[in-house]
């Protein structure tokens, strides 16, 4: 997976990093999600749900996500697209979108546009 950065290439804001596939969570017991880091994700589905766990518990219990800035509060927040509702969970605005998605959309700091641009790192 190529990692992205997105930013503007006007005033240099920084929203953040993403991979276009996003990423893989778990939910503990308590409902939390937990991010599955990459290449390594099947190790902490196991210590959370246990090595014994049913198929379908796991699919129950993990997911896809990806990172979704809000222009409104401008804080970042995980997005799963087939389980979450759309808006911000920090101030209910539906303004924003996911990190994949806002390249070429206008910088919330200047009147430049955001760029999705390849770090060069893979992961």
């Amino acid at each position: 997976m190529i990692i992205y950065d997105l930013c503007c290439g006007t005033c240099g804001f920084e929203v953040g990093s993403f991979t276009k596939e996003g990423g893989m969570y778990v939910t503990d017991n308590d409902g939390k999600r937990i991010v599955c880091m990459h290449p390594l994700e099947s190790w902490t589905v196991n210590d959370v749900l246990g090595k014994k766990c049913s198929d379908a518990v796991r699919a129950e219990r993990t997911g896809r996500f990806h990172r979704w800035y809000c222009f409104a509060c401008r804080q970042e927040s995980m997005f799963d697209m087939e389980r979450d509702s759309l808006g911000c969970p920090h101030c209910g605005s539906a303004n924003g979108g996911r990190f994949r998605d806002l390249g070429g959309t206008p910088c919330p700091n200047c009147t430049g546009k955001l760029e999705n641009n390849n770090s060069g790192f893979v992961i």
